[in-house]
C-alpha cells in the first residue's frame, strides 16, 4: 500500500505505465535502438478501434523488463489470440514494433514464443499484411538464422507457411531494400551497449546478444546474395557497396569472438564460390617453364634440402591439381629441360612415367579431359624414345626398352584390354584411337626406332589377333567384343592414314607391319565369325573396315586375292539362317571386296550370291529368314546404286526371277482370305528393292526389259482396281477389298515414287508398251474421291504419293513433246470419259480439276492446249447425241403455257410418261448430259468467258455453238425446277442433284449476258448497215452477209430455229421453245444495247405475216414479243392486227385448226393475233372490226364442229381462244349484247368441264379463270349490262370456284410444280372473293370436310383460302349454337355442339417439329406444321363473341380431347422455350403478340412460323387459361417448366393482365356487375397492384374482397382475400374465399367470374 496522493516507486524512479502512454509510446517507437517504424493510420490504429481490454492489459505486459513477467504475457498473448484470431489486423501495426525488439531478446524463450505467436499473426492477418511486410521481413529474416536452432526453425516455418515456394523470391525482392537496411544497421552501427539497455543487461548478455545478431545478418546477408540474380541485386547495388566495401565489416573477419569469425568465413567461402576469380595456373606455369629452361640448375638448388623429384611426381600422381588444359601440355616442355643430373637418376624414367599415368585415375582427369592427359603421356613417351633411340650411352638400351614396351606400351595394352581394371579405364573415350595411331605412327616412320619395334609389333599382333581368333579378350579383360573390334578398326584405319602422311621411303617397313597386322586380323575375323556366330557382326564390321583401308596390300597377289574370296563365299552361308544382324556387315564386306578384285572375279561373285540368294527364296524358310534374304538383295541393289556405269554386267535370269517374285508378293491383289499379309518390315523392304531395281535398270539393266514391263503391269492392274472403285459397279464390292486395293496402291505409289530418281530413269520407264496405261491411272488415283467412300488416312497418303509421281512425270514430258503427246492424248480421253459417265463416283465438278491438271503442263493457248480442250468440250455431233434422249417429253410440259407464250405451241415430241426413253442417272442423279454441261459451265466460269471464247491475241474461238448448247440445257433445267419430273437431265428424287442444278443455272445466269455483250461487240461488216437489217437480209436470201463470227452465229441461231427450210418438219417441239427462248434473251438484250427504233424493226413486219414463209411460227411470236413494244403504235402494225383480225374472222369453225398440213393456217391466224395483243390498248382495230370476229367465234362454238377437236390439240386450241378473248374484253367491254353471256357461258363450261388433275386441261383450266378475273374487274368500271350480267353468273361462278378448288385437295401433299402453283393461287384468290350470302348457301349444308383437307395443302395460297372459308362458316355455326343453347336452355332437347370432326382431327395429329433447331429450316415440313398452327387458330376463333355456356362446352372438348398437351410441345419448340441450353428463345419484345393477320404469313419466312406460335400460345392463355394452367403444372419436363414460366411472365402475362382489368373496367361489364346507380355494390381496378377490388355497402358498412392477379398470371391462380367482412364469422368468411378462388380458377377465363 502507499500513501494517498503518492506514487508508487519504480525501478529507476521511473513513471507508472499506463494503456494510454502505451498506445502513445508505441505509435512513436518502442525501446531504446529501435528504429522508428510503422506509423498508424485512421484506419488501423488500435486506440481509434478500442481494443479489448484484456488485450490491452496483455500487451502492456509484453513490454515489461522483466523476462518472467514478460514470457508469461506472451503466453497469454499466445493464448488469447488463438481464441480471439478476429482481433488480430487490429494489432498488426503495434506487433511490428513489438516483433523487432522481441526477436532479439536475449533470453531464447522469449524469442521461442514471440516468434511462435508471429506465426499467428501472419498466418491469419491476410492480405492486411501486406502494409507492414516490408517493416516485418528485416527482423524476420535475421531471425531464421538465429544461433538457437528452434527458434530460427520456428521462423523458417512461419515465413514458409505464408508464402508458397514460387512467392518467396518475389517477397525477397519486394522487401530487400527494407532488409539490407536493417542489416546494415545491425553490423555497421550498432555496437553492443546501443543494442541494450545497460541498466537491465549485464554486460556478458550484452555480448551474446551482439554476436548473435551479428553473425544472424552476415549470414543473412549471403543468403539474399544467394537467392537472388544480379539483376534483381543490382536494385540495390548502392546498400551492398556501402556494407561490403566498410572496412568495419571486414574487421569482423579477425573478431574475438568465434561466431562471428565462422560466419563471416562462411559468407567468404561462399561468395569465392560464387563469384570465381580467373585462374592464375597460366601465369605460374609460363613461370616454371621458362626458369627450367633458363635455369635448370634451379632443380638442383632447390633439391639441396629435400629432392625435388618426388614433388613432380606427387603432382603428376594428383593430375596437376587439376590445370589440365594449362599444365600437361607443358609437360613435355618441362621434363625435356629438367637438369640432365636429374634425368641420369637410374629410376627417373620409371618414377616419372608411372607418376605420370596414375594421374588417369585421379578425380582432376575426366571424360572431358581425358584426350590431353593422353596425348602429352604420348608425346614424352615418343620423344623420349626418340632421344634414346639415338643416344650412345651406356645402358640406353635397358632405358629404351623399358620405354617402349613398358611405357609406350601401356596406353595401347590399357586402351584394347584393361588388363588389371584399373580406374581410369572409362575416361578413354572419343578420338583416343586417333592419337594413339597418330603417335605410333610418328614413332615408327622414325629412321632411328623403325628397327627396335619387334616386339612391340609382336605383343601388339599377339593382343590383337588373337583376340579376334578367340572371339573373346584375355582373361580379366572388361571390354566387350564389340567395343574392341570397333577400336581395332579404327586405329588400324587411323594408323594407315596417318603413315600415308608420310614420305615412302620412311614407312615402308611401318606399312609393311601394319599391313601385315591387318591382313591376319581380316582373315582372323571371317574365320572366327563362322565359329563363333553370335559375333559375326563385330567380326564383319571389323573385317570391311579393314578391307576398305588395306585392299591395296592385302590382296596383293592372286593367292590372296582367292583366299580372301573363298572365304567370302564361305560367309554366305548366313542368309539362311536368319540372323537379321548379320546380313548388313556380310554384304558390305561381300560387295567391298568385289569392288576390289577384278572384274571377272567380281562377276562371279555376284553371280554366286544371287543364285544362292534364289535358292533360299525359292524354298520354303521362315519370316526371319525371308527378312535377312530380302535385306541382303537390297543391299546388293543399292552397292549397284554405287558403282559406275561401265561396272560388271548385273543381269541374270535369278535376279529376275527374284525381283518378280518379290513384286507378285507386295503387290498381291488378289482378295482372297488366303492372301499373305507381310509384316511391315518386309513389305518396306520389298517394296525398296522393286523400285531401286527400276531405277537402276535405266543405267546398270539389272532386270530384263521383260521383268520390268511385268512389274509395271502389275502396278498398273492394281492402280487400275482402286480407280475402278470410283464407278458404281466397282463401289457395291466389300470395304474390305477396297481398304486392301488401297493399301496395295499405296505400296504402289511409293514404289514408283522412289524408282523415279531422275530425268533419264523415268525417261526410260515411260519408254515401256505398258507407261501410258499407267500413267493414265496415276492420274486418276490422284483425284480419287471419298465424298460417297469412307474418308481414310491411307487415301489422302495415296493422293499425296500420285502428285508427286505425277509431278515427276510431268517434268521429263515436258522435255519430250512426242512422248508428251501420247501420255497426254490417252489421259484426255479418259478424264473425258469420267465427265459424261454417270457410273463415275466423283461429281462433274471433279473433273474440272482434272482438267486444269492435265492442260496445266501445257503451254496455254497453244494449239495442242486449245486441240485438247476441245477434246474435253466435245463436239456438236457429241452434244446432239447427248442431247437426243431428251427432246421429248410428257404432257405435263404443256402446263409451262401457264406463264410462257410457247411452250402452248408445242404439239411435237410429246408422248406418254412410258414412251419416254430410259435415261441412266449417277450417284447424284445426274445424267451424262447434265454432267457434261455442268462441267462445261464451271470451266467457262473458272476460265472467264472471254479468255474461253477468244485468245490472248484477242481471236475469236469457234466455241459460240456451245453457248448455244449449254443455254437449251439451260432452259431446259429452268422449266424442270418449275416442274418437278419434267426434266429428266437430273433425277429428281435425289435431292442432291438439284442443287448441282441450280448452281449451274446461277453460273449460267452470270455468263450468258457476258457472252451476248461479246457478241454483239463484234463488228458488223457493212457499217452502213446495222446488225438487224444485216440478219434481215441474210434471212430472206439465204446468203451469209459476214464472215464476222458473231453475225454468222447469230444468223445460224435465227435460220435453225425460225427457218422452215432449215427445219425437217415445221411442228413445234420443246427444242424448238428452248432455242427460241434463247433468241428472245439475245435480240432483248441487242435491242436495250442498240436501242433500235420503230424504222429499225420494220422491216420484220412482213417475214410475220400469217402468209409469209420465211419465219417458223414461233420465230414470228419471239420475234413480235422483241419488236412489238417498239413498233406497236405503228401503222404498219395496226394493219398487221387488223389483216390477222379479217382473216381469223374467215373461219367458220373449230375443224379449221386441226393439226393438218392443209388446215394449220387458221392456228398461225389465232396464234399470231394473240402474240400481236399489246400490254395496254391490247388490240388497235375499230371496234366494229373486233364484234365481227366475236361473233365468227360464237359461230365456232354454235356449230356442230365444236366437238370436231379432242385431246391435246382442243386444249391448245381453245387456250388461244380464250387468251383471245381476254384480249378482245377490254376493247369491247363498252359494247352491249348478248356475247356476254355467251363469253361467261362459255367461260363456265370451260371451268366446270375441264379436268384440272390433267395437264393440258389445267391451262385452259388456268387461262379461263383469268378470264374471268379480268372479266369481273372491268364490270364494275363498264356498262350497266355488263355489270349486271357478272352480278348473275356470281353465285354460279362461286360454286364452280369451290368446287374445282375441292379437287385440290387430291393433288395430296406432294410438290407442287410452279404452273399448278400459279393456278392454286388464282383460284384461292377467286374463293376468297366469294361473297358471304354465296357461301352461307353452300355452308348451310355442313359440307366443310373437302375445305378442312386443304389446310394441309402444300400450297400456302390453298391453305390460306382454307382458312378464311372456314373462319366464316365457324363464325356462322358459333353465332347459330349460341342462339340454340341459350333459348333450348330450360328444354330438353339436346343441340350438338360439337366441334368440327375435321379440324379436331387435324388437332390430334400435331407435326414433328423436335429437330426445328437442330436443321435446317428448308428441310422442315413446313406446309404441315402451317396447316396445324391454322387449325388452331380456328379452334380459338370459335372462342370470338362467344356465350359462356358454348365456351364452356368447347373447352370441355379441348379438354376430354387432351388437344392442350399436343399443342404445347410444338409451340415452344418452335419458340425455342425451355428445350436446350444452346437454343435462345424467341425474343418478343418489338411485337404485338394480341393480334396477328394471316395474310401476312409468309411460309418461307421462319419468323412468320415464330410469330404465329407466339400469337397461338397468347391465345390459349385468353381463351383456355385452365387447360395451359393443368399442362403446366402436370409437365415433367423441370426445364420445360422454368422455361415456360419465365417466357410467360417476361412477354404474356402483362398484356392478358392488363386485358381483364380493362374488360372490367369496361361500362357493360359494370352494368352487368349492377354497379352504378342505388346499388350498394362498387368494383375497382389497380393496375400497378394487379388488383380487382370489390365492396358491398351493407347498413353503411363495407363487405370487400381483393383479387390479386399474380405476376405469371394465368399459370398460377389468382389469390382471394377477405379485406372486410360484415356479419359473417370467420370460418364462413373463410369458405366464401375458398369457394370464390376455386370457381374462377376452374373458369375458362378471370373474367367470367365478374
Amino acid at each position: 500500500m502507499t500513501k494517498p496522493g503518492k506514487q508508487p516507486r519504480v525501478k529507476g524512479n521511473l513513471k507508472p505505465a499506463s494503456s494510454s502512454q502505451f498506445a502513445t509510446s508505441a505509435s512513436l517507437g518502442l525501446g531504446a535502438g529501435i528504429r522508428q517504424g510503422t506509423q498508424w493510420t485512421e484506419n488501423d490504429t488500435p486506440a481509434q478501434h478500442s481494443l479489448d481490454p484484456e488485450l490491452s492489459v496483455i500487451l502492456k505486459r509484453v513490454t515489461k523488463k522483466d523476462t518472467v513477467t514478460k514470457l508469461k504475457a506472451l503466453e497469454e498473448l499466445d493464448q488469447y489470440l488463438h481464441g480471439h484470431q478476429s482481433d488480430i489486423p487490429q494489432i498488426l501495426p503495434l506487433w511490428v514494433l513489438l516483433y523487432t525488439k522481441l526477436t532479439i531478446e536475449v533470453d531464447r524463450r522469449v524469442r521461442v514464443v514471440a516468434n511462435t505467436i508471429h506465426g499467428l499473426v501472419t498466418k491469419n492477418a491476410g492480405k492486411k499484411l501486406a502494409p507492414h511486410l516490408k517493416d516485418l521481413m528485416g527482423p524476420w529474416m535475421i531471425t531464421q538464422f538465429d544461433q538457437s536452432r528452434d527458434v530460427a526453425g520456428i521462423a523458417k516455418t512461419s515465413f514458409e507457411t505464408v508464402f508458397s515456394e514460387e512467392k518467396r523470391t518475389g517477397v525477397l525482392v519486394f522487401s530487400q531494400e527494407n532488409i539490407l537496411n536493417h542489416i546494415t544497421e545491425m553490423i555497421l552501427y550498432k555496437t553492443p551497449e546501443t543494442l541494450s539497455d545497460a541498466r537491465y543487461v549485464t554486460k556478458e548478455d550484452m555480448a551474446a546478444k551482439y554476436h548473435r545478431v551479428v553473425s544472424s545478418s552476415i549470414y543473412c546477408t549471403f543468403y539474399l546474395i544467394e537467392k537472388l540474380s544480379p539483376e534483381e541485386r543490382k536494385k540495390c547495388e548502392s546498400i551492398y557497396t556501402l556494407l561490403l566495401k566498410d572496412p568495419i565489416f571486414w574487421k569482423l573477419l579477425s573478431h574475438e569472438s568465434a561466431m562471428i569469425r565462422k560466419a563471416m568465413y562462411s559468407m567468404v567461402s561462399g561468395l569465392v564460390l560464387t563469384w570465381p576469380e580467373s585462374s592464375t595456373h597460366s601465369n605460374m606455369w609460363d613461370a616454371v617453364l621458362i626458369t627450367t629452361k633458363e635455369f635448370p640448375t634451379c632443380w638442383l638448388i632447390i633439391g639441396k634440402k629435400k629432392p625435388a623429384l618426388p614433388k613432380l611426381c606427387n603432382l603428376l600422381k594428383t593430375g596437376l591439381n587439376g590445370s589440365v588444359g594449362i599444365a600437361y601440355p607443358s609437360m613435355l616442355a618441362l621434363l625435356a629441360n629438367l637438369p640432365a643430373e636429374i634425368r641420369s637418376i637410374p629410376t627417373f624414367y620409371k618414377d616419372i612415367f608411372d607418376s605420370f599415368w596414375k594421374g588417369i585415375s585421379s578425380t582432376m582427369i575426366d571424360k572431358s579431359n581425358a584426350h590431353i592427359f593422353l596425348n602429352s603421356y604420348m608425346e614424352c613417351a615418343v620423344y623420349f624414345i626418340t632421344i634414346q633411340s639415338k643416344s650412345k650411352e651406356e645402358g640406353a638400351s635397358v632405358v629404351l626398352d623399358y620405354l617402349i614396351n613398358t611405357v609406350l606400351w601401356k596406353p595401347y595394352a590399357f586402351f584394347f584390354t584393361n588388363d588389371n581394371h584399373a580406374s581410369g579405364h572409362e575416361k578413354l573415350v572419343g578420338n583416343v584411337h586417333s592419337i594413339l595411331a597418330k603417335k605410333l605412327a610418328l614413332l615408327i616412320s622414325s629412321e632411328s626406332v623403325k628397327d627396335l619395334m619387334i616386339q612391340f609389333w609382336s605383343s601388339m599382333n599377339t593382343l590383337l589377333t588373337q583376340t579376334v581368333i578367340d572371339c573373346s579378350a584375355t582373361t580379366n579383360n572388361s571390354t566387350s567384343l564389340d567395343a574392341f573390334c570397333f577400336k581395332v578398326g579404327m586405329f588400324m584405319t587411323h594408323i594407315q592414314q596417318e603413315l600415308g602422311l608420310v614420305s615412302a621411303d620412311r614407312t615402308e617397313k611401318a606399312l609393311r607391319e601394319t599391313s601385315t597386322l591387318a591382313r591376319q586380323l581380316l582373315i582372323a575375323s571371317t574365320s572366327s565369325s563362322l565359329v563363333d556366330q553370335g559375333s559375326a557382326t563385330v567380326l564383319l564390321s571389323l573385317a570391311s573396315q579393314l578391307l576398305h583401308s588395306y585392299s591395296s596390300v592385302i590382296l596383293e597377289t592372286e593367292e590372296h586375292i582367292l583366299e580372301i574370296v573363298n572365304s567370302a563365299k564361305k560367309l554366305l552361308v548366313f542368309l539362311s539362317q536368319g540372323q537379321e544382324g548379320v546380313i548388313q556387315p556380310l554384304i558390305v564386306f561381300y560387295t567391298t571386296l568385289m569392288t576390289r578384285v577384278p572384274k571377272e572375279t567380281a562377276k562371279e561373285m555376284w553371280d554366286t550370291i544371287v543364285k544362292h540368294l534364289d535358292e533360299l527364296h525359292s524354298q520354303s524358310h521362315s519370316k526371319e529368314s525371308a527378312v535377312c534374304q530380302a535385306q541382303a538383295l537390297l543391299l546388293l541393289l543399292e552397292h549397284i546404286k554405287k558403282q559406275e556405269e561401265d561396272s560388271i554386267d548385273y543381269q541374270s535370269s535369278e535376279l529376275d526371277h527374284m525381283i518378280y517374285a518379290y513384286a507378285s508378293r507386295v503387290f498381291d491383289k488378289s482378295d482372297s482370305i488366303e492372301r499373305v499379309t507381310l509384316s511391315e518390315q518386309l513389305q518396306g523392304i520389298i517394296e525398296t528393292i522393286v523400285s531401286l531395281s527400276m531405277s537402276l535398270s535405266s543405267v546398270h539393266s539389272t532386270i530384263s526389259q521383260k521383268t520390268l514391263e511385268s512389274i509395271l503391269i502389275f502396278m498398273e492392274s492394281i492402280l487400275k482396281k482402286l480407280n475402278g472403285y470410283q464407278y458404281y459397279e466397282e463401289h457395291t464390292s466389300l470395304e474390305s477389298s477396297r481398304d486392301h486395293t488401297l493399301q496395295l496402291s499405296t505400296s504402289v505409289l511409293r514404289v514408283l515414287y522412289a524408282g523415279l530418281v531422275s530425268i533419264e530413269n523415268t525417261t526410260y520407264l515411260l519408254q515401256s508398251a505398258i507407261s501410258v496405261q499407267l500413267c493414265g491411272e496415276l492420274f486418276d488415283v490422284m483425284f480419287e474421291k471419298q465424298s460417297i467412300l469412307s474418308e481414310t488416312e491411307s487415301s489422302q497418303t495415296a493422293k499425296e504419293l500420285a502428285s508427286l509421281v505425277w509431278e515427276t512425270i510431268e517434268g521429263v514430258l515436258q522435255k519430250d513433246t512426242a512422248l508428251q503427246k501420247t501420255v497426254l492424248n490417252s489421259i484426255i480421253e479418259r478424264v473425258k470419259n469420267t465427265i459424261s459417265n454417270t457410273s463415275f463416283l466423283t461429281s462433274p465438278l471433279d473433273s474440272v480439276e482434272r482438267v486444269k491438271r492435265v492442260l496445266s503442263s501445257l503451254e496455254k493457248h497453244s494449239d495442242f492446249y486449245e486441240s485438247s480442250l476441245d477434246v474435253f468440250l466435245g463436239n456438236k455431233e457429241e452434244w446432239t447425241r447427248l442431247w437426243k434422249s431428251f427432246k421429248q417429253q410428257t404432257p405435263e410440259f404443256l402446263t409451262l403455257a401457264v406463264d410462257s407464250n410457247y411452250a402452248g405451241l408445242v404439239h411435237a415430241d410429246i408422248v406418254d410418261e412410258d414412251e419416254l426413253s430410259a435415261v441412266a442417272y449417277d450417284v447424284y442423279g445426274l445424267s451424262a448430259c447434265a454432267r457434261t454441261a455442268l462441267f462445261a459451265g464451271e470451266w467457262i466460269e473458272d476460265m472467264r468467258e472471254k479468255t474461253f471464247f477468244s485468245n490472248e491475241n484477242n481471236t475469236n474461238i469457234d466455241r459460240d455453238w456451245l453457248m448455244v448448247q449449254l443455254m437449251m440445257i439451260y432452259f431446259a433445267c429452268q422449266q424442270g425446277l418449275k416442274v418437278p419430273h419434267l426434266c429428266r437431265l437430273w433425277e429428281s428424287k435425289v435431292p442432291e442433284s438439284a442443287l448441282g442444278i441450280r448452281s449451274f443455272i446461277q453460273k449460267m445466269d452470270t455468263l450468258y449476258p457476258a457472252w451476248i455483250d461479246r457478241l454483239s461487240e463484234t463488228p458488223c461488216n457493212d457499217t452502213t448497215v446495222g446488225w438487224n437489217q444485216q440478219a434481215y437480209n441474210a434471212l430472206k436470201t439465204s446468203k451469209e452477209p459476214t464472215h464476222v463470227q458473231g453475225m454468222n452465229l447469230f444468223i445460224d441461231l435465227i435460220k435453225h430455229a425460225f427457218h422452215p427450210s432449215e427445219r425437217v418438219e415445221e411442228e413445234t417441239s420443246p427444242t424448238d421453245i428452248y432455242t427460241t427462248q434463247f433468241l428472245v434473251l439475245i435480240m432483248s438484250r441487242l435491242i436495250s444495247k442498240f436501242t433500235w427504233s420503230t424504222s429499225d424493226v420494220t422491216v420484220w413486219i412482213n417475214a410475220v405475216k400469217a402468209e409469209s414463209t420465211l419465219l417458223t411460227l414461233t420465230g414470228k411470236v419471239a420475234i413480235l414479243s422483241c419488236f412489238k413494244e417498239i413498233i406497236g403504235s405503228s401503222p404498219l402494225y395496226t394493219n398487221l392486227q387488223s389483216d390477222l383480225a379479217s382473216k381469223l374472222s374467215a373461219v367458220s369453225n373449230l375443224e379449221a385448226f386441226e393439226d393438218t398440213q392443209s388446215k394449220r393456217k387458221s392456228w398461225h391466224l389465232l396464234v399470231l393475233l394473240n402474240a400481236t395483243a399489246l400490254k395496254f390498248n391490247t388490240f388497235s382495230i375499230p371496234v366494229q372490226r373486233l364484234m365481227y370476229l366475236v361473233t365468227a367465234i360464237r359461230k365456232w362454238f354454235g356449230s356442230s364442229s365444236a366437238s370436231a377437236l379432242s385431246g391435246l390439240d382442243r386444249s391448245r386450241v381453245l387456250v388461244q381462244v380464250v387468251q383471245l378473248l381476254s384480249h378482245l374484253s377490254e376493247p369491247i367491254q363498252e359494247v352491249s349484247g348478248s356475247h356476254w353471256n355467251f363469253i361467261l357461258d362459255q367461260c363456265y363450261e370451260w371451268i366446270a368441264f375441264s379436268d384440272p388433275t390433267t395437264p393440258e386441261e389445267m391451262i385452259l383450266v388456268y387461262h379461263a379463270l383469268q378470264f374471268y378475273k379480268k372479266i369481273a374487274d372491268l364490270a364494275p368500271e363498264s356498262t350497266l349490262e355488263l355489270s349486271e350480267i357478272a352480278l348473275e353468273y356470281t353465285s354460279k361462278f362461286s360454286k364452280v370456284f369451290l368446287k374445282t378448288l375441292y379437287v385440290e385437295k387430291d393433288i395430296g401433299n406432294t410438290v407442287v410444280s410452279h404452273p399448278r402453283q400459279l393456278y392454286q393461287e388464282l383460284l384461292s384468290d377467286l374463293c376468297v372473293e366469294i361473297p358471304d350470302t354465296v357461301l352461307s348457301e353452300i355452308f348451310s349444308f355442313n359440307d366443310t370436310a373437302s375445305i378442312c383437307s386443304l389446310l394441309r395443302s402444300p400450297t400456302e395460297k390453298i391453305q390460306k383460302c382454307a382458312y378464311y372459308l372456314l373462319q366464316k362458316s365457324i363464325a356462322h355455326v358459333v353465332q347459330e349454337l349460341s342462339v340454340q343453347l341459350e333459348f333450348n336452355s330450360t328444354r330438353e332437347e339436346e343441340v350438338d355442339s360439337s366441334i368440327n370432326k375435321n379440324i379436331m382431327g387435324y388437332l390430334a395429329t400435331p407435326p414433328d417439329v423436335s429437330n426445328w433447331h437442330s436443321t435446317h429450316f428448308e428441310e422442315q415440313p413446313l406446309h404441315e406444321i402451317f396447316g396445324f398452327l391454322l387449325s388452331w387458330l380456328l379452334m380459338f376463333d370459335h372462342f370470338n363473341d362467344v356465350t359462356l355456356k358454348l365456351k364452356q362446352e368447347y373447352t370441355s372438348q379441348i379438354k376430354e380431347s387432351e388437344l392442350i398437351s399436343l399443342l404445347m410441345p410444338v409451340l415452344f419448340n418452335i419458340m425455342g422455350v425451355g428445350y436446350a441450353q444452346e437454343v435462345i428463345s424467341f425474343d418478343l419484345s418489338p411485337w404485338d403478340i394480341t393480334y396477328y393477320q394471316i395474310i401476312g404469313f409468309d411460309s418461307t419466312a421462319e419468323m412468320s412460323y415464330l410469330l404465329l406460335a407466339s400469337h397461338l400460345y397468347y391465345k390459349a392463355l385468353k381463351h383456355i387459361p385452365s387447360l395451359v394452367r393443368g399442362w403446366w403444372l402436370e409437365c415433367r419436363n423441370r426445364q420445360l417448366i422454368v422455361g415456360v414460366e419465365s417466357y410467360t411472365e417476361k412477354y404474356f402475362s402483362a398484356p392478358i393482365i392488363s386485358s381483364e382489368l380493362d374488360l372490367v373496367n369496361r361500362v357493360d361489364i359494370k352494368t352487368q356487375l349492377g354497379e352504378g346507380g342505388d346499388n350498394e355494390f362498387t368494383v375497382k381496378t389497380l393496375k400497378a397492384a394487379q388488383e380487382v377490388t370489390a365492396i358491398y355497402r351493407i347498413d353503411e358498412q363495407d363487405m370487400k374482397i381483393v383479387i390479386k392477379l399474380p405476376s405469371i398470371y394465368p399459370l398460377r391462380q389468382i389469390d382471394v382475400s377477405g379485406a372486410q367482412k360484415v356479419g359473417v364469422n370467420d370460418k364462413q368468411w373463410r369458405s366464401w374465399m375458398l369457394a370464390i378462388a376455386a370457381v374462377i380458377g376452374s373458369q375458362v377465363s378471370f373474367s367470367f367470374f365478374h
